[in-house]
């Protein structure tokens, strides 16, 4: 378990470490409310999906209260998710800029 702090800021820096040693595949990483219950920071759906699908991809949202907009922009998100899965769990792991320097977190991934 990488670690209960669900944060997608505080993950960008947690997941870098954890695949070091590990690889993303047994990594799991959650999409769940904003504001974070751990932080109070807030980011965006598209923040929080993109730094969860850096492994396992699961959802921590109660999904029986999100609009009708927000259930279908969480749906996209898993649909672009399963495209790309196997690729992300089974494929190389390059960092290309890690957390904490300026400009986004950049990591990709090879099949």
């Amino acid at each position: 378990w990488t670690s209960d702090n669900t944060d997608a800021w505080d993950r960008l820096f947690i997941q870098d470490g954890f695949t070091l040693a590990y690889a993303p595949k047994t990594m799991m990483g959650w999409v769940t409310h904003s504001p974070n219950w751990a932080t109070a920071r807030t980011s965006s759906r598209r923040f929080r999906f993109l730094c969860a699908m850096c492994g396992g991809l699961g959802i921590g949202e109660a999904l029986d209260q999100l609009t009708p907009e927000e259930l279908a922009e969480c749906a996209d998100w898993i649909a672009v998710y399963k495209d790309i899965r196997v690729t992300i769990q089974d494929g190389d792991l390059y960092r290309i800029r890690p957390p904490g320097l300026a400009g986004p977190c950049v990591v990709g991934y090879v099949a």
